[in-house]
């Protein structure tokens, strides 16, 4: 057995960011300003948030976030990495919130193609207004106050950052432990008990790393074509619902000195809802329970869009409805998960909402 190096042998070095003592002052201004502007820049942020939302097709935008900055990839010595490094699942959820405030006659819109890279901007900036108001606080440094604060403010950032309670697996095998029991009190009420939700949701995070997985290799399949015209052939035949042909699209492109490829990529996007759609047939059958089961978590785990227009956008960041219903109800008995792993991330307050509902105590 090899024994574990001492830390101080190990070659990993950390530089830790400090500012001399004589620019404490200049540095808590600076810092002060910089949280100030954020701040008072808040309502028109929300607002642009709101304005893509209000012009965009929604289910489009949180597909697209979802997988261009929630997605990590995995190499072939098991070392994981995320595609987006500085897109966190605290921003899905922001955006989600905000989402839901949309009304249903303008939750579809345009699709998110050109748009995404200012979304994922904003919901970077919208995420520092906690640590903002922290740092822009007048805290006086007597009776505590200020170490009270700083527990405080370490909650916050937690709350914000945060959101794994186990590892993925052992999440569903204690979870079923946990709340097992409560099945007698549960199940009378909503037709269902945890292990039903946490089986169900477990088999939808599956099903979603799978359609992920076929779209990408559908996509590296179609991008290996030697020529554009063998792009756009295996794009066709790969995807039967493809109107026109072909050579209408080659030609389309060629008149707008439009690659092929880039075309692909961007149309490929369209396709990511129903990446997170289900019906409750299909996820029954998938699942092995009933559609009466299945059709009353997804009911009771969900939000239809505009259940939140009345809500304050700024209240999301430490109370985030979508926590305890992290579901979408878009019509037609279909349901929208474009981040699964809240389920799981949020199970003790999914929970908690359950049991205050029944009248458990």
């Amino acid at each position: 057995m090899t024994k574990r190096p001492h830390p101080s042998n190990n070659s990993l070095q950390f530089d830790v960011l400090s500012v001399p003592e004589s620019q404490h002052d200049e540095f808590r201004s600076e810092a002060r300003a910089s949280a100030t502007a954020i701040l008072e820049d808040l309502p028109s942020t929300f607002a642009t948030l709101l304005e893509y939302l209000k012009r965009l097709d929604c289910t489009s935008v949180l597909a697209s976030f979802a997988y261009f900055g929630l997605r990590a990839t995995i190499d072939e010595q098991g070392h994981q990495e995320e595609v987006r490094k500085d897109i966190l699942q605290h921003h899905a959820e922001l955006l989600q919130a905000v989402a839901l405030t949309i009304t249903p006659t303008n939750w579809h819109g345009e699709p998110c193609i050109n748009d995404l890279n200012d979304i994922f901007k904003i919901l970077k900036t919208l995420s520092n207004a906690p640590l903002a108001s922290y740092l822009t606080a007048d805290i006086e440094k007597r009776d505590g106050a200020l170490h009270v604060e700083e527990l405080l403010v370490r909650m916050r950032l937690t709350t914000q950052g945060v959101r794994n309670w186990d590892y993925y697996t052992d999440a569903i095998t204690n979870a079923k432990i946990l709340y097992g029991p409560l099945a007698p009190l549960l199940t009378p009420h909503f037709g269902f008990d945890i292990v039903d939700l946490v089986t169900l949701a477990s088999k939808a995070a599956s099903i979603i790393q799978d359609r992920l997985e076929k779209h990408l290799r559908m996509l590296a399949k179609v991008l290996q074509g030697r020529t554009e015209r063998e792009q756009m052939e295996l794009y066709f035949e790969l995807n039967p619902r493809m109107k026109g042909t072909p050579d209408e699209v080659l030609e389309a492109l060629a008149e707008r000195s439009v690659k092929a490829e880039m075309m692909i990529i961007s149309h490929s996007s369209l396709l990511l809802p129903q990446i997170y759609t289900f019906d409750i047939p299909t996820l029954a059958t998938e699942s092995g329970l009933s559609v009466s089961v299945v059709s009353s978590v997804l009911s009771t785990l969900s939000m239809k869009p505009g259940d939140l227009a009345d809500c304050n956008t700024e209240y999301f960041f430490l109370n985030n409805p979508v926590w305890s219903r992290p579901i979408v109800d878009i019509g037609s008995e279909r349901f929208f998960v474009p981040v699964v792993q809240m389920i799981f991330s949020h199970l003790h307050l999914v929970v908690k909402r359950l049991a205050e509902t029944a009248g458990v105590t």
